[in-house]
């Protein structure tokens, strides 16, 4: 046995003996280029090389756009843009929502018309349901920012083509997703092949364990909007019990099964058009750190002072370019995503449309277009495959 052991250890000896002046070696070439002013030749491997498969610039919160905010918690209304038989689905998420701890979150709902080409208003989040067919896409959300990077508006769409079909839970899952991005919140993780985290900003395909929020989401909320006052904290708790024993007398007469506060079935027999979509579990990490939390001006009368999300008003010229933009960008997805063109296209790309291809993982992209006057808008696709 010491006999094999001494062998062992003079073949690694020699394997070191050969692998240390290689990297000596590199480096000292790679000091070369830089030394002689040819750095840029480096630099520009490093930039050419696709990093989006190997990195999360989403995961943990990232670099998601938010809501302008001064510590004092978000106060947002969302219009309901949904068919009824949703409506139930989207009292549920609201309620989610609104019941965080840290508590940064005061959702107020607005009842709109049902529409399946809903457009949010200044300051305010919309969502609708429709079949859209062959979209490429379960869920959508686009966030049109000010010139300060700031969400001015935002609306979620769900395609009842794709989610008909589904697991259990896609539809609450689905809501709760699209909420959470309207919110503020980039996704939880997206790399493959870890333990579910449990909330319905991490892609997994165990939809009906993982569609509601979590205490990482309300922490990363808390992080980026402070604390709402504990007297609307107690209000907010009164009218989410009340919007629980409504959701249940609604879901006595919808074709969504009744809602549970500790779960939900939501699968629905759909006609045979609708496609069968399965999503692929995505790794997933350990929540941000939780030891960095913003301030709270204990000067200032939180009930007072109330964070002022429609702060701009877009002009209707750039809300017409958006809508254009949005339906050029949509029209692409649908004829060319799964493609070859498609899938090599490199992140930091800019298409003849003007979009700009941000990031990108399996299930999910993110596309970005200037509108001019500082104006911008980013949409982000819950994609099948």
């Amino acid at each position: 046995m010491s006999h094999i052991g001494r062998k062992e250890e003079v073949s690694w000896n020699k394997v070191a003996q050969y692998i240390v002046p290689i990297l000596v070696l590199i480096g000292a070439s790679i000091g070369l280029f830089y030394a002689t002013g040819n750095g840029d030749i480096i630099d520009g491997l490093i930039a050419d090389f696709d990093t989006s498969l190997i990195i999360d610039p989403f995961g943990g919160g990232g670099n998601a756009p938010h809501w302008p905010e001064n510590g004092n918690g978000l106060r947002v209304t969302i219009i309901n843009a949904l068919s009824p038989d949703w409506h139930s689905t989207l009292d549920l998420a609201v309620t989610d929502w609104n019941s965080g701890q840290p508590d940064a979150i005061e959702i107020t709902k607005e009842m709109g018309t049902h529409t399946k080409d809903c457009d949010a208003p200044d300051g305010k989040v919309m969502v609708c349901n429709g079949d859209y067919g062959a979209s490429q896409w379960r869920g959508v959300n686009e966030s049109m920012l000010n010139p300060r990077g700031n969400m001015v508006s935002s609306t979620a769409r769900l395609n009842e083509y794709y989610l008909f079909n589904m697991e259990e839970g896609a539809f609450q899952y689905t809501m709760c997703h699209e909420l959470g991005h309207a919110l503020g919140l980039a996704h939880s993780d997206e790399i493959f092949d870890n333990p579910d985290l449990g909330n319905c900003m991490d892609y997994t395909n165990n939809l009906n364990a993982n569609k509601h929020p979590d205490n990482s989401n309300y922490q990363t909320l808390y992080e980026i909007y402070g604390a709402i006052s504990s007297d609307r904290r107690h209000r907010q708790l009164r009218r989410n019990d009340d919007l629980r024993s409504r959701s249940r007398r609604m879901e006595r007469d919808s074709h969504l099964p009744t809602i549970a506060e500790d779960s939900i079935v939501d699968t629905i027999t759909a006609p045979d058009k609708y496609p069968q979509v399965y999503v692929q579990r995505l790794r997933k990490k350990d929540p941000s750190n939780k030891d960095s939390h913003p301030k709270k001006d204990d000067s200032i009368e939180v009930d007072d002072v109330d964070i002022d999300v429609a702060d701009t008003t877009v002009p209707d010229h750039i809300r017409s370019k958006k809508k254009e933009a949005i339906q050029k960008l949509f029209q692409r997805i649908r004829e060319t995503h799964g493609n070859d063109d498609h899938n090599e296209t490199p992140i930091g790309h800019t298409h003849k449309d003007g979009w700009k291809l941000v990031h990108r993982k399996y299930f999910g992209e993110k596309h970005e277009t200037e509108l001019g006057e500082g104006y911008k808008v980013q949409v982000q696709f819950f994609l099948v495959h």
